[in-house]
């Protein structure tokens, strides 16, 4: 007769110290509310010379600010139901490639109608990411780290929207021909993210992350 090992996978995680992979799980969610926090931030900066280069007043600024956290919002509301179908690293990476590719999208607009559009759709990728790095860490992650480790994600988002202005003071004035790399840059990071670090997460349906040990262990 055939029996069956049932293997409690948060119990295994709790009773162990957080492993590389775990620490990597929280890196990677790190990054991308970092990315985050910098696309939240980056219009702002480059406001001025947007409006110079394309001589447009301040109240048609309006649409092209707005749009990014409007799709935000509506990528958060619906990433959950589309995680639940589908899987939360499927919803990740394809929310990874969504804000990356429309990121650079943005880079090339020629018209605020234009940009005002592919900040909308870049703010739905990066709406959709939020709740599930919130989930896959909590996922991962021992109970008595949790709440820590959920925080330290979190302070990406402040990371990033400091570092643009950084940015920004380093290069001394951002001019007319210039501000579209600030916004390529959210596409150069986030490719990358895509391509390698995405797709090493373990593929989860709703429940707990998978009960492959190694993964967990990543020693």
């Amino acid at each position: 007769m055939n029996h069956t090992n049932v293997v409690d996978v948060k119990a295994w995680i709790d009773a162990r110290p957080v492993s590389r992979f775990q620490w990597n799980v929280l890196l990677l969610c790190f990054i991308i509310i970092m990315l985050d926090g910098y696309d939240a931030a980056v219009m702002g900066f480059v406001a001025p010379a947007l409006i110079e280069d394309w001589g447009i007043s301040r109240a048609e600024m309006g649409p092209i600010l707005g749009a990014a956290m409007f799709g935000v919002a509506i990528g958060a509301l619906v990433a959950g139901p589309l995680s639940d179908r589908y899987g939360r690293k499927r919803i990740l990476l394809w929310s990874v490639a969504l804000f990356a590719l429309f990121s650079l999208a943005g880079a090339v607009a020629q018209s605020p109608s234009q940009l005002a559009l592919m900040r909308f759709l870049t703010g739905l990728g990066l709406g959709a990411v939020m709740p599930n790095c919130v989930t896959l860490v909590a996922e991962y992650m021992p109970e008595r780290r949790k709440g820590v480790m959920i925080t330290l994600m979190y302070s990406g988002f402040n990371v990033g929207s400091g570092l643009g202005g950084f940015i920004a003071a380093g290069c001394y004035r951002i001019t007319a021909g210039t501000w579209r790399w600030f916004l390529a840059a959210c596409c150069a990071r986030g490719a990358p993210l895509y391509d390698r670090d995405v797709a090493r997460v373990g593929d989860e349906h709703g429940g707990a992350p998978t009960t492959g040990r190694a993964d967990c262990q990543g020693a």
